[in-house]
């Protein structure tokens, strides 16, 4: 489960205060999988960080599970190691599970996963990234824009992927409006307000 509580976030600029998110509450249940949808620069990735335990310069109450997994809408892919071994990094780096990054990878559209970050595709980062979120065997998994620069049948098959590498796992994506795949989400949440101040049922 995770609970947000009258959660505000707001920063400086040019001398002046702006207001990114006023009052936010809302609560996520224990293996639900959420879509947030909304237009770009209304706060769903600044929300999802504020989840993520990342940005912690806000007010309110936030509590989530110990573990959580985020995939970040831009590449975090260490670029030193090949895309298998970026993925087996969270799975202890072994020899032994070298394979099941693979295997993750394929099912994910990745059928050369010794290519390094510097040969991929922005749509491949995109993947590989999410593949490596999808293998830390975390309580939550947040994701940020995952299917962005996907055409539709590759979105659906991550979708698939996405779904059955966390069962029971709560799950929350922030998705550009109107761009989720088909039957992903139970719950599609709309962002309301500027600033964010609500998340409504679709």
């Amino acid at each position: 489960m995770i609970i947000l509580e009258n959660v505000c976030k707001s920063y400086r600029s040019d001398g002046r205060t702006v207001e990114v998110i006023r009052g936010l509450s809302f609560t996520f249940a224990d293996g639900g999988v959420y879509v947030i949808e909304g237009p770009s620069g209304c706060g769903k990735s600044t929300l999802l960080g504020i989840m993520a335990g990342a940005d912690r310069d806000r007010t309110g109450r936030v509590e989530a599970p110990p573990l959580i997994s985020v995939s970040y809408q831009n590449s975090v892919l260490l670029p030193w190691l090949s895309c298998s071994s970026n993925v087996n990094l969270v799975l202890g780096g072994r020899r032994s599970t070298a394979g099941q990054a693979e295997a993750l990878l394929a099912e994910l559209g990745i059928t050369e996963p010794g290519l390094m970050p510097s040969e991929l595709s922005g749509g491949m980062k995109a993947r590989a990234g999410l593949a490596r979120a999808l293998a830390y065997p975390a309580d939550a998994y947040l994701l940020d824009e995952p299917f962005a620069n996907l055409d539709p049948a590759t979105a659906e098959m991550c979708a698939a992927a996405v779904l059955r590498h966390t069962a029971g796992k709560t799950v929350v994506a922030v998705i550009h409006e109107g761009t989720a795949p088909k039957n992903f989400a139970g719950t599609t949440l709309v962002c309301r307000g500027s600033p964010l101040s609500a998340l409504i049922p679709k």
